[in-house]
């Protein structure tokens, strides 16, 4: 399985906790597989604290 594949079976996974946020969703693989920070900034009630919960969730099966 290339790595490529992996980034789209977790993006997946993700998109069936989070929806419409797609580009969201790389941006913060990237900080995760850059080992840096990522700033999340929304308004309220759009899904950050879930975005985050099911991000750490997916990171603990890597």
């Amino acid at each position: 399985m290339s790595s490529h594949d992996i980034i789209k079976s977790i993006i997946s996974n993700m998109e069936k906790v989070i929806i419409g946020k797609t580009p969201e969703l790389y941006q913060i693989l990237k900080g995760i597989f850059a080992g840096g920070h990522i700033l999340i900034e929304d308004v309220p009630g759009v899904g950050k604290t879930t975005l985050l919960t099911t991000t750490v969730l997916l990171k603990k099966m890597l």
